[in-house]
């Protein structure tokens, strides 16, 4: 099987943008199954890297009942991304191209040539075949891209975090969190707790301020990676995890899981923890939780240019 040529001249020669703010449209699928649209042409703006390169499927888990989580071997170890980008993805007798956020460190793809991606069943071709078709050995080509990411370099000052997901849309957030724990453990073992001083640490690596993560999903089980991220939280202590259900007549028994949608009062409480001023808030999920966690953030004080976020169409 091959992939299209022609498919692989538009991801070619796709236009670049090189705007750092606000880039508002990924991947189709998270479109639902009610709208869908090209992919190719809704991140058309959008900065894409050189390197197109094909891609061995190494591994196909089941994440939750609807998500499916491949890990990729990729070819051409040229090919990088940042935390909180995406790639495209031609696959063999697929006519649509998929769009698809890492949900994995760049720190992996650059020591093992490997990348993760998890994937929501939708009726969309590309989603389709993810969770119909696809089998370890199988071939696509990709490429990255994306205008919002976490790419800090070392010299920057330290910021904190305000992770907030919704459903499948803690891919991008999950690939950041990665990225500090993984900057984290280039620093020692825990995180630095005194307002982002670095004293005695080693100076050639960025020091990550503290994350918050608000994360819901419509049940526990659709809560992928949760067990990551709690692991994350243990290790280090500068950072926190919050989970959310919101499907109703729907009973977490775990402590750690709150009844209801993210609220106010939780991303004010969050918003204690973090440092005024100094952070940045990222956002994924579908576009009226968006535009729902913007206007609360707004309301609560925080600069527009500090709110980065990935929306859903």
């Amino acid at each position: 099987m091959k992939i299209s040529r022609q498919c692989l001249k538009y991801i070619s020669h796709i236009s670049i943008n090189r705007s750092w703010r606000n880039f508002s449209s990924v991947s189709s699928e998270f479109c639902g199954r009610r709208m869908y649209s090209d992919h190719l042409k809704r991140t058309a703006s959008n900065t894409r890297h050189e390197v197109v390169s094909g891609a061995t499927v190494v591994k196909v888990e089941d994440e939750s009942p609807t998500v499916k989580k491949l890990t990729l071997k990729v070819h051409d170890r040229r090919l990088f991304f940042k935390a909180g980008q995406w790639v495209d993805m031609v696959i063999p007798d697929v006519a649509k191209v998929g769009g698809f956020s890492m949900c994995s460190s760049p720190r992996q793809l650059v020591q093992d040539g490997l990348l993760d991606l998890a994937v929501k069943r939708s009726d969309h071709p590309p989603a389709l075949w993810v969770h119909t078709q696809c089998r370890v050995d199988m071939e696509v080509s990709i490429r990255s891209g994306g205008d919002t990411f976490y790419d800090p370099k070392p010299d920057d000052p330290s910021s904190d975090l305000l992770l907030i997901a919704g459903g499948i849309g803690i891919n991008p957030l999950y690939s950041i969190l990665c990225h500090v724990t993984d900057l984290l453990g280039s620093k020692g073992d825990k995180l630095e707790t005194n307002g982002g001083n670095s004293a005695g640490a080693d100076n050639s690596v960025y020091t990550p301020g503290r994350v918050c993560l608000l994360y819901s999903a419509s049940t526990e089980e659709e809560l992928i990676f949760q067990k990551q991220l709690s692991e994350a939280a243990d290790q280090f202590p500068g950072i926190e995890c919050q989970y959310f259900v919101t499907r109703k007549h729907t009973e977490s028994t775990s402590p750690h899981v709150k009844n209801h949608r993210i609220n106010p009062e939780d991303i004010q409480d969050s918003l204690k923890k973090l440092r005024k001023g100094k952070t940045l808030v990222y956002i994924c999920g579908p576009s009226p939780m968006i535009e729902t966690m913007e206007t609360i953030l707004l309301n609560s004080g925080i600069d527009p240019r500090q709110i980065l976020y990935e929306k859903w169409w």
